[in-house]
C-alpha cells in the first residue's frame, strides 16, 4: 500500500512539474532513490546532445564527449573525486569544465532537498565554483560560457535562475554557481561541492610567483570538510614549464585511483575531419610528432612555445632568456679540469699570476646557498669591426650551508683570502645586495676594492654573459650547477632574468657579474697595445681604470 501511494505521489508530481513524458524507468529510479524528486541525467553525452538539457552536441568534439562521459560516470559511481587535465591550449578543456559544472548543478537540482541529503545547514548555498587566473578571465571566459549554456537550457530555466555578473543562483534549491579568480579567497566560507581551477599553472601573485598549490589546497580542504564522500575538484591547464604545479600534480595523480588524470595535445582532441589531412614532423627530442599542417606556422615561429602550449609538453622555462640555451654546452671548455676536488677543496695546481681577477658573489634569497665566480680578461676578439673582451672563468662554485643553517659570510671572505694567498691579484669583489655591507667594509679595510652589483636590477649583466657565449668569448670548465641553471633561466616581462619556482640562479648570477666587470675594459688602440705588447704596464693602467 505504501509503495502504491509513493508511486502515485511521484507520478502526480512528475506530471505537474515536468514537461517531458514520464516513463516507467524514471518511476522505478525514484522509488529506489527517494532522495531525488526527478531522475538526473546519467550521461554526459546525453546532457550535451539532448535539447532539453544543453542541445549543443553537434558543436562538441567527439573526444570531449568521450572524456566527459568517463569523468561523469566516475563521479556518479563515486569512483573519482578529482580530475587533472593537462591539455594543450584550444583543446576544449575549459568547455569540458563548464559542462561538468552545469551537470553538477543539474544533479543537485534534481535532489528533493540537497542540504538535507548532504546533512548541512541551509544558511549558505551549495556551491559550484569555477576559478580563473584573473577576474577578467573568470568573468569573460569561464562565466560567459556557463551563463550561455544555462540561459539556453529548458531544464535550467524551469528553476528560474537569477543570473548576476559573477554568479548564478537557484533560490528554490539554494544552489549557486560562482566564478572567482586566483587573487581571491572566495572558496573560504562557501559550501563548495565542485570546484574548477582553470589554467591553474598561471595562478600567480603580484611577484609572478605561483600560488596554484595554495589555492588547490584551500579549495580541496573546503570541499572535503563539507562533502567528504561526494565531490569533484577539477584542475585544468596547459603547462608553463617542467615541474610547475599542473605538471607535478599530473605526474603524482596518474597512479591514484580516485583521480582521473589525462594529458592531450590540442590536435589529439579536435575532430580530425576539422583539421588538415596533411601532416608535418615535429622533433621534440625523444620522439617525432605527426602534427596537422594547421599548426605549421605557429610551430615554425616558436618551436618551444608550440611544444608547450599546443603539445602540452612543458618546457624548462616559461619564456626562455636564451632560446638557444644549449650554447652553454657547446661553448664549455671540456678540456679544462675542475679546480675543485670531490671534497670541495681547491686543488694544489690552482695558482694565480699577475693578471687582475674579478669576483662576484651572489647570496641566495634564503641565505642557504651562494654563487661564487672569479675570472679575468682573456684578451680581445674583433667582432663587426669592434674589439670585444673575452672572459676566462678561473673558479665557479655553488656553496651550500649545512641543513637548517645559513651561509657564514666570514667563510666566503676566507675563500677570497685563500685565493690571494695562492697568488691571485683581486682587482674587485662585488656582492649582490645590502646584506653584504659588513663584508664589503671588511674587504675594503684590507685594501680590496669592493662594491655592490645587482644583476637583478636589469638584464645588462646577463645580456653580456649571453653575448659572450654566443660570440665564443667565454672560457669555463664544465660545472653542472652552472649549466643546469642557465638552461632554466627565464625572461620576465622582458625586464628581468629569473629562475622558475623551485629553481635557482645563484651560480649564473655570479658568472654574469664577472662577465659584466670584464666587459667594462676600455678598448682603445693604446689600451689594446698595452695589453698585448707590454703586460708589465697592464696592471698600472688597470688600476687607473678601476
Amino acid at each position: 500500500m505504501k509503495v502504491e501511494t509513493k508511486s502515485l505521489q511521484l507520478l502526480k508530481k512528475l506530471l505537474e512539474n515536468k514537461k517531458q513524458q514520464v516513463n516507467l524507468k524514471e518511476i522505478q529510479f525514484l522509488l529506489k532513490n527517494p532522495q531525488f524528486e526527478r531522475e538526473p541525467c546519467q550521461s554526459f553525452r546525453e546532457f550535451v546532445d539532448n535539447p532539453y538539457y544543453l542541445g549543443i552536441g553537434e558543436d562538441v568534439w567527439e573526444k570531449i564527449k568521450e572524456e566527459g562521459e568517463k569523468i561523469w560516470q566516475g563521479i556518479i559511481e563515486r569512483k573519482i573525486t578529482e580530475g587533472v587535465a593537462l591539455w594543450g591550449i584550444g583543446s576544449g578543456k575549459s568547455f569540458l569544465a563548464e559542462v561538468i559544472s552545469c551537470l553538477f548543478v543539474h544533479y543537485l537540482l534534481c535532489l528533493e532537498n540537497p542540504h538535507k541529503f548532504f546533512k548541512i545547514t541551509t544558511e549558505r548555498p551549495i556551491a559550484v565554483v569555477n576559478m580563473g587566473t584573473t577576474a577578467t578571465q573568470a568573468k569573460n571566459v569561464i562565466f560567459v560560457g556557463i551563463r550561455k549554456l544555462i540561459e539556453n537550457s529548458p531544464f535550467f530555466q524551469e528553476y528560474e535562475p537569477e543570473i548576476l555578473q559573477t554568479e548564478i543562483r537557484f533560490k528554490k534549491k539554494n544552489i549557486a554557481l560562482y566564478c572567482g579568480n586566483s587573487q581571491e579567497t572566495m572558496p573560504i566560507g562557501l559550501n563548495v561541492i565542485c570546484g574548477v581551477l582553470d589554467e591553474a599553472a598561471w595562478y600567480l601573485d603580484n611577484e609572478e610567483k605561483s600560488i596554484a598549490e595554495n589555492i588547490y589546497n584551500t579549495m580541496k580542504h573546503r570541499i572535503v570538510s563539507r562533502f567528504p564522500d561526494f565531490y569533484f575538484l577539477f584542475v585544468i591547464s596547459a603547462p608553463r614549464y617542467v615541474e610547475d604545479f599542473i605538471t607535478r600534480l599530473y605526474e603524482k595523480s596518474r597512479n591514484l585511483s580516485y583521480v582521473y588524470a589525462t594529458s592531450f595535445k590540442t590536435w589529439e582532441v579536435k575532430d580530425k575531419e576539422k583539421m588538415s589531412a596533411e601532416y608535418f614532423d615535429f622533433d621534440v627530442g625523444e620522439e617525432i610528432w605527426k602534427v596537422p599542417m594547421d599548426f605549421y606556422n605557429v610551430a615554425k615561429a616558436n618551436p618551444e612555445k608550440f611544444m608547450r602550449d599546443f603539445g602540452a609538453k612543458p618546457s624548462l622555462v616559461l619564456e626562455a632568456f636564451d632560446r638557444d640555451s644549449e650554447v652553454i654546452e657547446r661553448e664549455c671548455n671540456w678540456q679544462r679540469e675542475s679546480p675543485v676536488d670531490e671534497l670541495g677543496r681547491l686543488k694544489e695546481w690552482l695558482k694565480g699570476d699577475n693578471e687582475p681577477r674579478f669576483i662576484h658573489i651572489d647570496l641566495g634569497l634564503k641565505k642557504d646557498a651562494c654563487g661564487f665566480a672569479m675570472g679575468k680578461l682573456n684578451g680581445f676578439d674583433i667582432i663587426e669591426g669592434e674589439r670585444r673582451p673575452k672572459v676566462y672563468i678561473d673558479l665557479v662554485l655553488q656553496i651550500k650551508a649545512q641543513p637548517n643553517e645559513e651561509i657564514i659570510f666570514s667563510e666566503i671572505r676566507q675563500l677570497i683570502y685563500s685565493l690571494q694567498d695562492r697568488g691571485f691579484r683581486i682587482a674587485k669583489v662585488s656582492y649582490d645586495g645590502w646584506q653584504s655591507a659588513d663584508s664589503l667594509q671588511i674587504l675594503r679595510n684590507r685594501g680590496i676594492d669592493a662594491e655592490i652589483l645587482s644583476v637583478d636590477r636589469d638584464t645588462k649583466a646577463y645580456d653580456t654573459f649571453k653575448e659572450m657565449l654566443h660570440t665564443k668569448r667565454f672560457d669555463c670548465y664544465f660545472y653542472e650547477p652552472l649549466h643546469r641553471e642557465y638552461k632554466r633561466l627565464e625572461l620576465v616581462k622582458g625586464k628581468k632574468v629569473d629562475h622558475p619556482p623551485g629553481g635557482s640562479k645563484d651560480v649564473c648570477d655570479a658568472v654574469a657579474g664577472v662577465c659584466y666587470w670584464i666587459a667594462q675594459f676600455p678598448v682603445s688602440e693604446r689600451f689594446q697595445e698595452e695589453i698585448e705588447g707590454r703586460k708589465d704596464t697592464f696592471l698600472p693602467i688597470l688600476k687607473k681604470v678601476f
